[in-house]
């Protein structure tokens, strides 16, 4: 039965327009911020865990973990407060699906869609990771998968932060266990090596629409999480790539020590291709093998830009296509105004330069044009200096740098080389190298503003 909350149906200033969700620390609405005429999402301690000296310490550091997580796809934290003695925490309304309905409805994603929403995932959770984050209940329930496919890690409800002390009894199972790794399961300390077989198991339902392990029982899921060996995906669909397979089955290894040494290295492994099986084989098979896809294009390909989930194909009079890069499914197509010359792509957001002097950026997911603006002169390079910043490098010496998000100038700076640049520069690390016809020059590009 759901909560009642007041006469005039608020939280403080928040409006509440529906009650979202609950569990076992407390509450969560969708509320209206008058002041700031936005739909954001409060989580309110549950009444009868507002005496209880741990439970609050336990709802204030999940709030405290949540507001030093600042990443595109982590719900952004906005305040903390207190409402009839009973502390609250306020975050962005994320709109979209669960993943966890998304599956049900769709049973299994197509490959190239679980890359894309693995690798913003995996992303999120190196964030938490390296801020020394731990989120202990990755699961589809707490995932919101937005209109363009942009995925939102909304609960930090059982994270625990790696350098403070617990608050959790030792040997306390937290979590769901579905998606909980075998250490998770003993009770024992965890790292981000149990995020990462939680993101696994994730993965491994996306892909199939079943489990690693079939148990339809709690003690029997455990038992299989601790004991048994996950059903290879290749028996679930054989059509999956073998570095696929041979991924999840590190990153599902029951003792943490065999699993990746970060997420990051387990979503790069997703996207390798299988090594070549050694041994004899027919000639005319060595001779002319088969590609793993191909794709056509009546227009002449005139460039290609590989990326970690996405590969850009450049074809003549300014079309520009984005093909998944697992499986080479064609994503989506645009025209442009004139030849692309330059392109760079930051994690949502593809730019690139035309022939004819312009600008342009479109979402990485579904090729929506974000921005566009018109060029005085065609730049020597384009460079991400940074994940929010675009680097032009003009042929004079001139640097212009510009915000990803809405192609806006932020900062323009003039380098004292005095002579023209003979071939493009280079941007690598904390070094931006400029070379003249006599001359090269290293220069420290300019710190990210805060």
């Amino acid at each position: 039965m759901s909560e009642r909350i007041h006469v005039d149906n608020r939280i403080g200033r928040y409006e509440v327009e529906a009650e979202v969700g609950r569990g076992g620390m407390g509450l969560v609405y969708r509320c209206y911020d008058p002041v700031h005429e936005r739909q954001v999402a409060l989580k309110l301690m549950a009444a009868h865990l507002s005496d209880n000296d741990t439970a609050l310490a336990r709802f204030r550091r999940e709030a405290a973990l949540v507001a030093s997580l600042k990443h595109a796809h982590i719900a952004t934290f906005h305040e903390f407060g207190e409402w009839a003695s009973r502390p609250y925490f306020v975050m962005d309304w994320v709109d979209g699906r669960t993943l966890k309905d998304e599956l049900a409805t769709h049973h299994k994603l197509p490959l190239a869609r679980c890359l894309a929403l693995f690798a913003q995932l995996a992303d999120a959770i190196g964030h938490a990771h390296a801020h020394g984050v731990i989120h202990r209940d990755l699961k589809p329930a707490n995932i919101i998968i937005g209109p363009d496919d942009q995925a939102t890690i909304v609960d930090f409800g059982v994270a625990l932060l790696d350098t403070a002390p617990s608050l959790t009894t030792t040997g306390l199972i937290v979590g769901t266990p579905l998606y909980m790794s075998p250490e998770q399961i003993r009770g024992q300390d965890v790292d981000g090596r149990s995020d990462q077989y939680s993101l696994a198991v994730i993965l491994y339902e996306m892909l199939t629409g079943q489990f690693p392990y079939e148990a339809i029982s709690v003690p029997a899921i455990y038992h299989h999480q601790l004991l048994g060996q996950p059903i290879p995906i290749s028996e679930r669909d054989p059509r999956l790539p073998a570095a696929i397979e041979a991924a999840l089955n590190q990153a599902l290894a029951k003792e943490p020590a065999r699993r990746f040494a970060t997420v990051a290295d387990f979503n790069r492994a997703l996207r390798r291709r299988a090594p070549r099986k050694t041994g004899p084989r027919p000639e005319s098979h060595y001779l002319h093998p088969e590609p793993r896809w191909q794709q056509t294009f009546e227009r002449e390909i005139t460039a290609v830009y590989p990326g970690p989930s996405h590969i850009f194909v450049v074809t003549a009079h300014g079309q520009l296509a984005a093909l998944a890069a697992i499986s080479g499914d064609m994503l989506w197509q645009v025209e442009v105004d004139g030849r692309i010359t330059h392109l760079v792509q930051q994690q949502d957001i593809v730019a690139a330069v035309t022939a004819v002097g312009s600008l342009c950026a479109w979402q990485v997911g579904d090729g929506r044009t974000l921005w566009q603006h018109p060029l005085n002169q065609e730049p020597l390079a384009l460079h991400l200096p940074n994940q929010h910043q675009l680097l032009l490098v003009l042929p004079q010496g001139e640097l212009v740098y510009l915000n990803l998000a809405d192609g806006q100038e932020m900062n323009r700076l003039t380098l004292s080389t005095g002579q023209p640049a003979t071939m493009p520069s280079q941007l690598s690390g904390e070094e931006l190298l400029f070379t003249t016809a006599h001359t090269i020059a290293s220069y420290a590009p300019p710190k990210e503003e805060a």
